[in-house]
């Protein structure tokens, strides 16, 4: 019997990532003083010739001192805490750099892009291993390193599964020990992956063993078969270059919670960084879908209902639904909408944690008049309202996202034409309003109950289209029966 190694499971690793375009790069003919030499030390992280090279490509138009200067504000990073460096990081890799420039006779603002979110293949994509690097004399040598235009954006550490003592667990430990020795290689990472050969699990910077998650698809539609190696699977499903960057962009957060000291009274604000799982990234994509198929010119407005098991992270996959729309539609208004007082402020604190991805600060309305107030804009904004107030009664979370106009016109507009009474809708109470209104936004139709027998994993499924192409909607009517699958993926409810 061959005696499989850990060499054998890196090698394994880097074939599937060249099936998928990236291009390979043994790690000792890049390093300082070698022919080919792409590092000026073993300190250097990132692969500055490469990325240098990247900037100019994406960024045609930008004046080189600019671009320079730009590279100069990506190698400069630097604070006493790993995290509070990583956070910078990515803000820069997912929103550009901040660059200003004189052009005709003017000043001007503009943003140097790291990276080509729209044109995927405006990227370069390697897979190194064999990568060492010296920080503080430690040296250390992590077993593959994904780097795009030059930055080493996921780290995969890997052992053997023979050996009972190489573990996930033991993988997560190397991992934990690498921040602590070469901290400046995670400056710029976005996943830590750690496997061992037949598990495999994806997590972020700061999370807990427990926090990293199987990446249990491909496609988003079936869980893959368990005789497949979860490696393979994760580098399929995960690793492939669309969904990397698409998860980088829009699905990472930087939850901040203040946390005081009993002992000293001292406040603090404790920053944790959280990546989506699987199963609610293709949820919020398909959820994203639905809602601009329904926002269209002669759309529907029923983008549709994403249903949750208990504690599968709904409040997460709520923000991560916003910030992606908000990228998605034209500057909608967000309303977001909980049926208790303490799942508002729940909810909100998750919300307001996560502005970066929203790119805006959300409001909490206090009562009903104050709701009002807050949407009475032509578009813009994230607002979160409880349930003394609510407009949309029934439903424990919903999202209402409107495109072009004010919430209250469109809330008008929908009722007088609904309602059998020709109430004036400014004379009535609110709570009337959503009794008439049985859908009175893109994301609220009526609810679909789901049960899973069983069923102890998180998951989230969009009760939807059944028809992959996605041209076709199926009518579910009451007392039909839903087919859940095990994997978390994809069920979308329509109303007809």
């Amino acid at each position: 019997m061959t005696k499989v190694t850990e060499n054998d499971i890196e090698l394994y690793a880097i074939e599937e990532l060249e099936d998928l375009g990236y291009t390979y790069i043994y790690g000792p003919t890049i390093a300082p003083e070698t022919a080919e030499s792409e590092r000026t030390s073993f300190a250097d992280v990132v692969l500055v010739n490469r990325l240098q090279n990247a900037i100019n490509r994406i960024n045609p138009t930008i004046p080189n001192s600019s671009k320079e200067d730009a590279l100069k504000q990506v190698l400069r990073i630097g604070s006493p805490d790993l995290l509070t460096d990583n956070e910078a990081f990515h803000k820069m890799l997912t929103e550009g750099i901040n660059v200003t420039y004189t052009k005709d006779g003017s000043q001007r603002g503009d943003l140097v892009r790291l990276v080509d979110f729209d044109e995927i293949e405006n990227n370069e994509f390697n897979v190194i291993n064999q990568f060492t690097v010296i920080e503080n004399n430690h040296n250390k040598r992590p077993d593959v390193i994904l780097f795009v235009n030059g930055l080493p954006l996921v780290v995969i550490e890997l052992k053997n599964a023979v050996d009972e003592n190489a573990t996930t667990r033991s993988a997560y430990n190397q991992i934990q020990t690498y921040k602590a020795t070469i901290p400046s290689l995670f400056t710029f990472n976005s996943i830590i992956i750690i496997s061992d050969g037949t598990e495999a699990k994806a997590g972020s910077l700061s999370a807990g063993f427990t926090r990293f998650m199987a990446w249990k698809t491909t496609d988003g539609e079936s869980e893959a078969s368990h005789l497949v190696p979860q490696m393979e699977t994760l580098i399929h499903g995960l690793l492939n270059k669309s969904t990397l960057l698409d998860l980088i962009r829009h699905f990472v957060v930087f939850e901040k919670s203040k946390k005081e000291d009993l002992k000293t009274g001292i406040t603090t604000i404790e920053t944790v960084k959280k990546i989506a799982a699987y199963h609610q990234f293709y949820a919020v994509n398909k959820a994203v879908e639905s809602t601009k198929l329904a926002s269209v010119e002669n759309g529907d407005r029923k983008g549709g209902v994403v249903w949750h098991t208990q504690g599968s992270g709904k409040s997460l996959s709520m923000v991560f639904y916003s910030g992606k729309i908000v990228l998605n539609l034209n500057n909608p208004t967000i309303l977001v909408i909980t049926d208790r007082n303490d799942l508002d402020d729940q909810l909100f604190d998750t919300f307001a944690s996560s502005t970066q991805l929203l790119r805006q600060k959300p409001v909490q309305a206090e009562d009903r008049q104050h709701l009002k107030e807050l949407l009475k804009v032509a578009s813009g904004g994230v607002v979160v309202q409880g349930d003394d107030y609510t407009i949309c009664p029934n439903f424990k979370f919903r999202i209402c996202a409107w495109v072009e106009g004010s919430i209250l016109d469109i809330l008008k507009n929908m009722f007088e034409a609904s309602d059998p009474e020709g109430r004036d809708f400014n004379e009535i109470p609110v709570g009337t309003v959503a009794d008439v209104l049985q859908t009175p936004a893109n994301y609220t139709p009526t609810p679909v109950e789901v049960t899973l027998d069983g069923e102890e994993e998180p998951q989230s499924f969009i009760l939807y289209r059944t028809e992959q192409n996605g041209a076709n909607m199926k009518k579910i009517e009451e007392g039909d029966q839903i087919e859940v699958n095990e994997s978390g993926g994809s069920f979308i409810y329509r109303q007809p």
